[in-house]
């Protein structure tokens, strides 16, 4: 996979991982106040940058991990996750294929998580789960609940069987008996003329002005973020020190992205883990979204992108 392809793949992580986040990424002072403002919208590269190769890591994952602190919403959030996969059976690897939202936490202290589809091709087959979390302990819910998922693609209720094959070689077997897929009623929408390159210039000075206002109230150097982010991922999925080693960072408009959570200064990384030289798939492979509190050092969030599902 060249450079190209590599960016490629990262934009399309950063689309699917933003699009979870409230307001506009690149616009810090308009996220902190516009908390409820609308999915975020990354379009295409904005500058070409520089890919940072990390440092090889010297020491095992597990003493990098020591010390790190991990935010509430991040530590239900895992729990959500886990209740998932005991419940449904639903694997990291099937996490692509969803966008998470957070409802923040109640008056009784409870957080609620919903995971809807992030494409709307296959949204009512798959549903909609939703998953309490409150006192150490997570229940979820199936929109799709005692319905019959027997079938294969045919089912109308697609469960943890179905978004396996979503995830595999199946891909487009599955979007082949969607209903939509042999619907050619609709024509698809034009795309209102534009300057590709004002577009570009604009979103990077405004990608520009986050970094610098993220970056002015920060304590910790980007360098440092993307170490206790490597350290984060590492030990959240069992990935060896070599397996750390092989992440790539791209520290430009194509791999971080700046703004403000709750009035605190955040980096978004987006590090790339491709473990063999020829591109071909490993398990665990993917990119993995590492949101880090710049003042602190907590980390705030972690999501994987496996980029199945024909995400990549």
């Amino acid at each position: 996979m060249n450079e190209h392809e590599e960016r490629e793949a990262v934009r399309g992580a950063m689309n699917r991982c933003l699009s979870g986040l409230k307001g506009n990424p690149f616009l810090a002072q308009r996220i902190v106040e516009n908390e409820k403002g609308k999915r975020p919208a990354v379009k295409k590269r904005l500058s070409a940058g520089l890919v940072l190769a990390l440092a090889a890591v010297l020491v095992t994952v597990a003493a990098l991990a020591v010390g790190l602190a991990f935010s509430p919403r991040y530590d239900a959030k895992r729990l959500a996750n886990r209740a998932l996969e005991e419940q449904y059976g639903i694997t990291d690897d099937m996490m692509t294929v969803f966008r998470c939202s957070d409802a923040g936490t109640g008056a009784d202290g409870s957080r609620v998580f919903t995971y809807e589809a992030v494409e709307a091709l296959y949204a009512k087959q798959i549903g909609v789960y939703t998953v309490t979390v409150k006192g150490g302990k997570a229940l979820a819910a199936w929109s799709h609940d005692g319905e019959d998922t027997s079938g294969g693609a045919e089912a109308e209720a697609w469960g943890a069987g179905q978004l396996a094959m979503l995830c595999s070689d199946r891909y487009g077997e599955m979007l082949a008996a969607l209903p939509a897929a042999s619907d050619t009623s609709a024509a698809p929408t034009a795309t209102p003329p534009g300057n590709a390159e004002e577009d570009d210039q604009a979103q990077l000075a405004a990608w520009e002005e986050s970094r610098a206002q993220v970056e002015a109230a920060s304590r910790l150097s980007l360098a440092e973020a993307r170490d206790l982010a490597v350290a984060a991922v590492g030990g959240e999925y069992g990935l060896t020190a070599a397996q750390c080693d092989r992440f790539v960072l791209y520290e430009d408009s194509d791999g971080v992205t700046y703004r403000f959570l709750d009035g605190q200064p955040v980096a978004d990384l987006f590090l790339r883990l491709t473990q063999k030289d020829d591109g071909t798939r490993t398990e665990k492979d993917g990119i993995y979204m590492v949101t880090v509190n710049m003042d602190s050092g907590v980390i705030e969030d972690i999501l994987y992108d496996s980029g199945l599902a024909a995400n990549e």
